[in-house]
């Protein structure tokens, strides 16, 4: 009977162990010990005792995996799900992942600084003139393997006409081989714009304020193609992708940039008001055509029912109008002209007229 019981006792505290022990690896991964927890699209360095050398990257990126022999970021393998798969899963350890003997290997810890766009002014963030980001300068356990925007402005680049412009620019990135970013780069980041902003200047110096402000798309791919062989080297030897290239604004900078803007605001409206009176003076046109060639059609009749139609409008105006005498006596005369042209009816016609 006491057997049975001890028995049933050993199973029962089995059974507990194994449903603790997830809660106990979770606890340990959090705290760095035996285990470690790697957020998803992210990868983690292993070092030696004391960061004193790179011995494994583990990561943690659905669809993705790293070569183990040259950390390139490849896509994953896709095979039926375990059952120590499922395990893993149900109960929430995805990202757990074994770091090594406790005191004997390392998180490798950087510092990187980089800005990021923000849709409004919130707490923390700079205004640049309409355009909000947010300066960040901290240290950090993991490299990002998702794409992700880096936001950098390039201050007083003088364009063909030596006008001082402030240019804002985005770079849309990916690390595809997190070795290469953390250790054959100082900072992987600074490298990149290093590259871009430079080479922008450079660019910015062989266009005019006004072209660079047209077609931006074609302005930035025809950079990107200037750059694409640098591009192309900090892809294979420090494994970070530029992706993307956008020109968020060109605006004037420096100290004149308000008469720049002054003068480029005054030269938009007075191309505008050109155009408007272009338009207004082309419809004028053509009511006047349609007005005056319908008045030509009934001759000295349409003349009368036009000075008449001006002389009402000038009574309807504010103030005393005054009408000439000679005015009024020349209307009369010409209503008196018109009448005695008229056909007068016949005796005959009359007659038939009353017969009928």
């Amino acid at each position: 009977m006491w057997t049975f019981i001890y028995l049933i006792s050993f199973i029962i505290a089995i059974i507990a162990n194994i449903l603790c022990l997830p809660f106990l690896v979770r606890i340990l991964a959090e705290k760095n010990i035996i285990f470690t927890l790697v957020k998803e699209g992210t990868a983690v360095a292993i070092m030696g005792t004391g960061d004193s050398g790179f011995q494994r990257l583990l990561s943690c990126f659905r669809g993705k995996t790293l070569n183990a022999k040259t950390w390139d970021v490849e896509d994953a393998v896709t095979t039926e799900e375990t059952w120590l798969q499922w395990g893993i899963k149900f109960f929430g350890l995805s990202g757990v992942r074994y770091l090594g003997i406790p005191g004997m290997q390392s998180i490798h810890r950087y510092k990187f600084k980089w800005n990021s766009l923000l849709q409004s002014d919130q707490t923390g963030a700079e205004n640049a003139g309409g355009i909000y980001f947010k300066p960040h300068d901290e240290w950090l356990t993991c490299v990002l393997l998702q794409e992700d925007v880096y936001y950098a402005r390039v201050e007083s680049a003088e364009d063909a006409d030596m006008v001082p412009l402030d240019v804002d620019v985005t770079l849309r990135i990916q690390i595809v081989n997190p070795y290469k970013a953390l250790f054959q780069a100082q900072e992987w980041l600074e490298m990149t714009f290093a590259i871009v902003i430079p080479s922008l200047r450079r660019f910015i110096s062989t266009k005019s304020w006004k072209n660079l402000s047209g077609d931006l798309d074609q302005h930035e791919q025809d950079y990107r193609d200037s750059i694409q062989i640098y591009l192309d080297n900090m892809k294979n030897n420090y494994g970070v992708e530029v992706i993307k290239f956008h020109i968020i604004r060109v605006k004037p900078g420096g100290a004149s940039a308000a008469d720049y803007e002054a003068a480029a605001t005054k030269a938009f409206k007075a191309t505008n008001e050109a155009k408007s009176i272009c338009i207004l003076a082309e419809a004028e046109r053509d009511r006047i055509g349609k007005v005056y060639g319908k008045i030509k059609e009934f001759d000295e009749l349409g003349q009368i029912i036009r000075r008449l139609e001006s002389l009402e409008k000038a009574a309807a105006g504010p103030g005393n109008i005054i009408i000439a005498a000679p005015e009024l006596m020349a209307l009369a005369s010409s209503v008196m002209q018109i009448g005695q042209q008229r056909p007068t009816p016949t005796p005959t016609t009359q007659t038939q007229n009353q017969g009928g």
